[in-house]
């Protein structure tokens, strides 16, 4: 069998026929081996050392890093952290310089309480430790922290974040030492496995009680944060600090471009929120698209469930598909989405239909300092600082006043821990909202002389969806009426926050609660009194003890006399209903099973 080829002959290409014997025994045969031999070394060798190191500086972070009382800012080069501060001639004056980290800076944050916004690091639901610490209100709960300016042995507001390219962690800040010297403290958490890019994007939750870190091919690393009332306390007992927990892994479908955690809506303050700008390839010969992913969750919730669904995510206007900066702001959850060609906002994010709306801005100019054929861009952005006054306390109480809403529930709860008695008041209203609130005395000099005043902090606000009628507390927790289902949440001291333990549905809403004997006793709107044992029952239900056999619309009760010695009858319930009538309940000592209440007296 024969055929046509081209070869080369003293070199020109040329068609001959070939057989196919021949070709085949050409391609089998020997080719002459290569010289395995190295070439020669040459005479001469060039040997480097870095004698001045780059002085480009990749991050200005300002921060807290001694105390909140200095100005400090953060210069992060490829392989040093310069702290200097600004001092009040206006000028930056050096500090502090650390070099020799090893692999080079890949990405940087700031971690722990954030000065230009009053955000506290950590999710306590009540601040126990100080009953009027002034604490700043933050849109999580507020947790507790040292100020090193008056405790030494304390942790600092804020510390710098570090992620290398070994993908490694390192937390700094620093401390005084008993020379009155200032020294870096430095922890590092290794990364289980290496992977490549790791830290190309970093993120920190405004609570700081999580940490992302990503690579450009969808990797994603979830960090877990410790608390910074448990994360001082271990500092201050035996000079260590770790504060990442643990971590999850996830990777996504798709190229990450860019994330960031965002600020939740006021009444779902108690969701961490994590953006995602993920480019894919949908459809084969197409055009890769945009997307903003958006994973949404509760302190303490599993990390490994949350991520379980791979979500499609909204599409991004054409002209924000790439954006350069992602700026979260503290309203609606919405963001600034910065551009090459202008700046947009996203509202709504984290709905099923986010609202764009594009803002009207000048670009960046060409300045004498620029350099380049295109139009300069956008590349940092920093929030300014605010001056929280009076530590942030007010004459109002914040999470209320908003339009059409009403106040349904008001109750003083003394709550008892380590053998202290802290007053809080518990307010729910119309449209759901929840709030814990405590409050001080002091006095404010005016022109007639001084006065008393009250002010507020709003320690914790929940938004439930529906109307919550009334609350109380008891020992460790809060039982409230939600439309008309009973909730009893117990504050966990561990996780810091509310924790759901059991519900009941009554007949209709309680406009009343008070807890007798451990027992909740439960005014409803058109079915009397409900005695109800929220520790019992099975699972997450409740236990009915006992019901008012008539349906009364009842407005208000209250307890008259008391436990008879040697009776079996307990203290007499005044019920108040909608008609001007009165009766009398009477409840058995005993609460053994589901009976009916008796009426002793009744006045119409």
């Amino acid at each position: 069998m024969a055929f046509q080829t081209n070869v080369l002959r003293n070199g020109q290409w040329v068609t001959e026929t070939v057989n196919l014997q021949d070709a085949l025994g050409a391609s089998s045969s020997d080719k002459p081996r290569s010289d395995p031999s190295l070439p020669e070394a040459p005479t001469l060798g060039l040997i480097t050392r870095t004698v001045v190191e780059s002085p480009v500086t990749r991050w200005i972070l300002p921060l807290s890093i001694r105390s909140s009382k200095h100005q400090d800012i953060a210069f992060i080069g490829d392989h040093f952290v310069q702290i200097s501060e600004l001092g009040n001639d206006g000028q930056i004056h050096q500090v502090l310089r650390k070099n020799g980290f090893g692999p080079r800076i890949r990405n940087a944050a700031v971690l722990g309480v954030y000065s230009d916004s009053g955000i506290m690091n950590g999710a306590v639901a009540v601040d126990v430790k100080s009953e009027h610490s002034g604490l700043r209100q933050s849109r999580q709960p507020a947790a507790q922290w040292h100020d090193s300016s008056t405790s030494h042995a304390g942790l600092p507001p804020q510390v710098l974040v570090l992620i290398l390219e070994n993908g490694d962690a390192v937390f700094l800040f620093l401390r005084t030492r008993p020379d009155s010297t200032l020294e870096f403290v430095v922890s590092k958490h290794k990364l289980p496995r290496l992977i490549p890019y790791i830290g190309y994007h970093l993120a920190v939750d405004p609570s700081s009680r999580y940490m992302t870190a990503s690579s450009p091919e969808g990797i994603l690393i979830v960090y877990e944060l410790l608390s910074w009332h448990d994360l001082n306390s271990r500092y201050v007992k035996d000079g260590t600090f770790s504060p990442i927990r643990r971590i999850h892994f996830r990777t996504v479908q798709g190229l990450i471009h860019n994330m960031d955690f965002l600020f939740p809506r006021p009444e779902d303050d108690y969701l961490i929120i994590l953006l995602l700008i993920v480019i894919r390839r949908e459809r084969a010969n197409a055009e890769p698209v945009s997307r903003m992913l958006t994973y949404d969750w509760e302190l303490g919730d599993d990390i490994k469930t949350v991520f379980q669904e791979e979500k499609t995510g909204n599409r991004l206007p054409a002209e924000h598909r790439m954006p350069i900066l992602l700026i979260p702001l503290k309203f609606k959850t919405a963001f600034f989405a910065v551009s090459k060609y202008g700046i947009g906002v996203v509202k709504n994010a984290l709905s099923g239909s986010p609202e764009y709306e594009r803002l009207g801005s000048d670009m960046p100019k060409q300045t004498k300092f620029h350099n380049g054929k295109g139009e300069p861009l956008w590349t940092a952005w920093t929030r300014p600082a605010r001056t929280q006054m009076e530590k942030n306390s007010s004459e109002f109480i914040s999470g209320l006043g908003h339009e059409g809403d009403r106040i349904y529930g008001l109750y003083e709860w003394l709550y008892v821990k380590d053998g202290r008695t802290f007053s809080f008041i518990l307010v729910t209203t119309k449209d759901g909202r929840l709030l814990i609130v405590s409050l001080k005395e002091c006095e404010v000099m005016t022109e007639e002389g001084p006065v008393r005043r009250l002010k507020y902090w709003t320690r914790y606000k929940k938004w439930v969806s529906g109307p919550v009628s009334s609350i109380i507390g008891d020992a460790d927790g809060l039982v409230f009426c939600v439309d008309r289902t009973l909730h009893w949440e117990v504050l966990d001291l561990a996780e810091k926050k509310l924790k759901p333990m059991k519900e009941y549905q009554l007949d209709s809403p309680a406009v009343q609660l008070k807890i007798v004997d451990g027992k909740v006793y439960a005014l409803t709107l058109t079915n009397s009194l409900e005695i109800i044992d929220h520790r019992a029952g099975t699972g997450t239900a409740m236990a009915l003890v006992h019901t008012d056999q008539v349906a009364r619309r009842t407005i208000h009760m209250l307890d008259i006399g008391g436990n008879v010695e040697g009776s079996e009858a307990g203290p007499i319930t005044l019920l108040a209903d909608y008609k001007n009538g009165f009766a009398g309940k009477l409840e058995p000592a005993t609460m053994g099973g589901c009976e009916p209440t008796r009426t002793v007296w009744r006045v119409a």
